[in-house]
């Protein structure tokens, strides 16, 4: 986070970046901001939500709400589905917070953005002193025009209100999320919500945060810039664990590969009537033995037993782990020792 905040690239490069199923890229010094904008891992959804969840406990902290506000609720334009209950269908558009004020019974919906202002295409559109206002503003503007938010706040004597809050991912506020955090610490001092020491002794504060301001704006502000710093180290983590150099085998790409299989095993020693066991080897060669077959091409004996799972299976496992051995001892299509004459 310090790197990005002296303007100083996050890696040192080139470096060799592996963007999920975008495939492998190799950044130099005038691509590799894209590190700090990449989606890798639900990076902007993790951070979105921290920033949601955040905002929803300083409104009913500081009384603006009787309860924490709905999350995601359901908004139509037409009106047909007022307060996103379900009328069986889906709605045109969820509100990231939608409440009553309880003082005024004002509407809000409120959309949360986070806007990386560092990214190639940020430096492109905007550029200069208070470049990064401009970029939060102008992504406020363009969610106003959200076409159902317009239908459904426009009208004359219309008490349901729009917040874009709209943030930096370094934790900056845009001038819409300014003006709704006023509106809510005014609201907190009217309730007497707002000297935290004394009113919300559920909060664990310190001596720099004894006020609904100084307390929700750090809280809002660190929750955006910590959990987009988080993500973004796991990005860089992963990064150079991928590009280390390896000398040797490595894991098979499927997770429910295993390198033993006895129910594999035991149908083709039952099968082929062979008395030698062989080794699974990640390379499907047995080791001091032919090429076998691997999971999913199995023989035709297999798939006289089948993979239907559950207690058939272990069943049949169980039958050709005994067949294998009686055939082992000498045992099979031949009379035992005790039945043989004189």
């Amino acid at each position: 986070m310090l790197r990005r905040y002296l303007s100083v690239a996050q890696v040192d490069t080139p470096h060799k970046h592996f963007c999920g199923c975008r495939g492998e890229h190799t950044f130099h010094a005038d691509n590799v901001r894209h590190i700090g904008s990449c989606h890798l891992f639900g990076r902007s959804i993790e951070t979105h939500d921290a920033v949601t969840f955040a905002l929803a406990h300083a409104l009913h902290q500081c009384g603006v709400t009787a309860s924490l506000p709905a999350v995601e609720g359901g908004v139509s334009g037409d009106g047909a589905d007022p307060y996103g209950r379900d009328v069986g269908r889906e709605p045109d558009w969820k509100a990231d917070l939608a409440f009553f004020d309880q003082h005024s019974g004002v509407e809000y919906l409120v959309d949360v953005a986070i806007v990386n202002v560092d990214s190639h295409t940020s430096i492109e559109r905007f550029s200069g002193l208070g470049s990064a206002e401009r970029l939060l503003e102008a992504e406020e503007e363009r969610r106003r025009r959200n076409p159902t938010v317009v239908e459904r706040t426009s009208g004359s004597g219309n008490i349901k209100k729009f917040v874009p809050f709209v943030m930096s991912s370094f934790g900056g506020l845009g001038p819409a999320a300014r003006e709704f955090l006023t509106m809510a610490y005014r609201t907190a001092r009217r309730s007497e919500c707002f000297i935290l020491g004394t009113n919300h002794r559920v909060l664990q504060t310190t001596w720099n945060t004894l006020t609904a301001a100084t307390y929700w704006d750090a809280r809002i502000s660190v929750a955006c810039s910590q959990a987009d710093a988080e993500f973004q180290g796991r990005i860089i983590a992963n990064d150079f664990s991928e590009a280390w150099p390896t000398f040797g085998r490595q894991p098979h790409p499927d997770p429910n590969f295993a390198p033993f299989d006895p129910l594999i095993l035991a149908i083709q020693n039952g099968a082929a009537g062979s008395s030698r066991r062989l080794v699974r080897h990640p390379s499907g060669r047995g080791v001091g033995g032919e090429r076998r077959p691997a999971v999913g091409q199995a023989t035709a004996a297999v798939g006289v037993v089948g993979f239907a799972g559950g207690a058939d299976v272990i069943a049949a496992a169980r039958a050709a782990v005994a067949a294998a051995e009686e055939r082992e001892r000498g045992w099979v299509g031949e009379p035992r020792p005790q039945d043989r004459p004189g």
